[in-house]
């Protein structure tokens, strides 16, 4: 259902099912459904989206909205199109890019996602992962801190793919709580606060050495430059042939 607002906004509530947007729209209190494929060719912003079974966000736009799905069920994001929310919880299949809200915080947990794009992080925003798995593609997948901060938080497990930064001077990654690495590359400066313990199975290291706290590497391990132990740093290896 669709309905203007006092301003001129178009407001989405109800359920939509094999929609077509044409313009920006606001997602009104009460919240959205989508069921099949929603083109979302605009930008359509605010409030809860709970996305059924099999349902396909598509047609190259922005969707800013707090993305969920029922237990057992998934949605997927197709190429060119952006999703953007304060809290991620939903189960996806990514082929587009998922980002950060700018200037916030967005919480990515709950249901595992599986990433065949770039989840970004844009500058002055931070992006919390936090007590789930995210797959990535080999190649593909990639977690990017583009000026803003990526926490890794406890019980945040990657598998494969690529955690990257980019050369702008605030991006920061960074772990706060034990985390885990499973055939992923790492190619940051990597910060592990005290509380802090990266555990790195199958992967590539390429990062300077944590500041603080506990960088295990497992599983034949092989890091790159720096990756040595300084003075009040503590870095544990264990080779598994």
């Amino acid at each position: 259902r669709a309905s203007d607002s006092d301003v001129g906004q178009t407001i989405l509530s109800g359920r939509l099912e094999e929609v077509t947007l044409d313009g920006d729209f606001r997602i009104g209190s009460t919240g959205l459904t989508v069921a099949g494929t929603l083109w979302n060719p605009g930008e359509t912003r605010g409030g809860q989206t709970l996305f059924e079974d099999g349902a396909v966000l598509a047609g190259g736009g922005v969707f800013a909205s707090d993305i969920v799905t029922a237990p057992g069920t998934s949605m997927t994001n197709s190429e060119g199109t952006t999703i953007q929310s304060s809290v991620l919880s939903a189960r996806i299949d990514n082929y587009g890019t998922i980002r950060a809200l700018d200037g916030s915080i967005t919480r990515v947990l709950g249901e595992q996602k599986f990433n065949y794009a770039d989840i970004l992080c844009p500058e002055d925003s931070v992006l919390f992962i936090n007590d789930v798995v995210i797959w990535q593609q080999f190649g593909d997948g990639r977690i990017v801190a583009d000026g803003g901060e990526v926490r890794l938080n406890e019980g945040a497990i990657v598998y494969g793919g690529t955690l990257v930064a980019t050369d702008h001077p605030d991006t920061d990654l960074r772990v706060d709580r034990p985390a885990r690495l499973d055939a992923a590359r790492l190619v940051v400066d990597l910060d592990i606060r005290e509380l802090g313990k990266l555990i790195v199975f199958h992967s590539w290291v390429r990062s300077d050495p944590p500041r603080t706290g506990v960088l295990s590497i497992t599983s034949r391990w092989r890091t790159g430059r720096r990756a040595h132990a300084r003075p009040g740093y503590r870095t544990h290896r264990d080779r598994r042939d």
